[in-house]
């Protein structure tokens, strides 16, 4: 009797320990997944929406998206279109989506950069950086200009000194 007395506690004991720290990972987990849940929700969700920031009361950038989300982090927009007036020209960038982190500004599906004297260059992923103002093109892209269609595989081009570097350029003049 005192032998399955001594077996059914020692039973009971190895259970009851094989199943506590159970209960402390699900009650663990559980916490840490309502934690994880409220630090990925965005701070602020926009829908549709347009900004615009004026330059010495002209021109200036307008940014507009169809779903916009603000974290502490990031923000993320899907079909964002940017349009900035510079002087005497009008640009338009547009893709499908753009996340920018601090300096940076990562846009991917069907990037655009079209300018109103006629100037359009078009690829899949692109970074821009802004105050350095350097655009980085990471994938296959066309550059159409005025008397040629240029191609390439990448490319590195700095706004501020007016200079480019493309890896693997193709051109077709024309006449």
């Amino acid at each position: 009797m005192r032998r399955k007395n001594l077996f059914a506690q020692s039973a009971a004991f190895l259970i009851l320990a094989s199943l506590a720290p159970l209960s402390i990972i699900f009650k663990n987990d559980t916490h840490f997944g309502a934690n994880k849940v409220a630090s990925t929700a965005p701070l602020l969700t926009l829908r549709d929406f347009r900004y615009k920031e004026l330059e010495n009361g002209t021109g200036g950038v307008e940014v507009l998206g169809s779903l916009g989300y603000h974290f502490a982090d990031r923000d993320e927009i899907e079909k964002l279109v940017l349009l900035k007036k510079e002087g005497s020209y009008m640009t338009t960038v547009s893709s499908q989506k753009a996340v920018k982190r601090g300096d940076e500004t990562m846009m991917s599906g069907g990037v655009s950069y079209i300018r109103s004297d006629g100037y359009k260059l078009f690829t899949d992923k692109s970074r821009y950086f802004q105050k350095s103002q350097m655009l980085h093109i990471e994938t296959p892209f066309r550059f159409d200009g005025q008397k040629f269609v240029a191609f390439g595989d990448s490319s590195e081009i700095d706004m501020k000194n007016k200079k480019i570097a493309i890896n693997s350029v193709r051109a077709k003049l024309n006449y």
